[in-house]
C-alpha cells in the first residue's frame, strides 16, 4: 500500500455494470461550452475530443461509452477511482477540472437515479452528495476539501474551489394556503 496509491482502497471502475450508466452522449460530456472551459481551466486537450464539430469529453469507447478518465490514470484506467454523477451529470464538469488540476485519478461516469443512488452503498468509491439529502447519510461521509470558494473563478468557469453554498430555507406561516392558492401543506 502506497500513499501515492489511492486506488488500492477503491473498486475498480471495471467492476461496476454500465447497467443504468448513461452513454456520455447523454450527459453535460456533450455541451461544447463546458468541455471548452475544461480545456482553457486545465490545458488538457487530450480530455476531449471534436463530435460533430463541438468539444465532448473523451470517453472510453467514444461518445457511447460510459467512463471518461482523468489525466492522472488516463495512461493506466486500472488505477481510476470511480464517481458516478447524478441526473444530466450535475457537477461533471467541476469533478473533470478538479480532477484534472489536482491530479486526482478518477474514472467519471453519469448514472439514472437509482445507479447514482445505490452504487456508493455497495460499492468503495467517490460520490456527489448535498445537504439536507439523506440519501447517503447512512454512510457517514466524509468530503473532500478544495480552496475557498473564489466567486471570480467560478464566473470565469474555473470551478476548482469550494462551491459556493446555498443554504436552502422553508418557509410557513399558519395563513400561507389563503394567501398563496398553490402552496402545500
Amino acid at each position: 500500500v502506497s500513499w501515492h496509491s489511492p486506488s488500492v482502497y477503491f473498486e475498480n471502475f471495471a467492476n461496476i455494470s454500465v447497467e443504468g450508466l448513461l452513454p456520455c452522449r447523454k450527459t453535460k460530456f456533450n455541451i461544447n461550452v463546458l468541455m471548452e472551459q475544461y480545456v482553457r481551466h486545465t490545458g488538457d486537450a487530450d480530455g476531449v475530443e471534436v463530435v460533430n464539430g463541438s468539444l465532448a469529453a473523451k470517453c472510453e469507447g467514444g461518445i457511447d461509452g460510459h467512463w471518461w478518465f482523468s489525466p492522472a490514470c488516463r495512461g493506466n484506467p486500472q488505477t481510476c477511482i470511480p464517481v458516478i454523477d447524478g441526473g444530466d451529470g450535475w457537477f461533471i464538469d467541476v469533478f473533470m477540472q478538479r480532477a484534472a488540476v489536482f491530479n486526482m485519478p478518477l474514472a467519471i461516469s453519469v448514472g439514472t437515479w437509482a445507479k447514482y443512488a445505490s452504487t456508493p452503498i455497495f460499492v468503495d468509491m467517490m460520490f456527489y452528495w448535498w445537504h439536507p439529502d439523506i440519501t447517503f447519510l447512512q454512510l457517514r461521509p466524509s468530503g473532500v476539501k478544495f480552496p475557498t470558494t473564489d466567486l471570480t473563478q467560478w464566473q470565469d468557469g474555473r470551478k476548482t474551489t469550494e462551491s459556493l453554498k446555498v443554504v436552502l430555507r422553508k418557509w410557513a406561516h399558519h395563513s400561507m394556503k389563503s394567501w398563496a392558492s398553490r402552496s402545500r401543506e
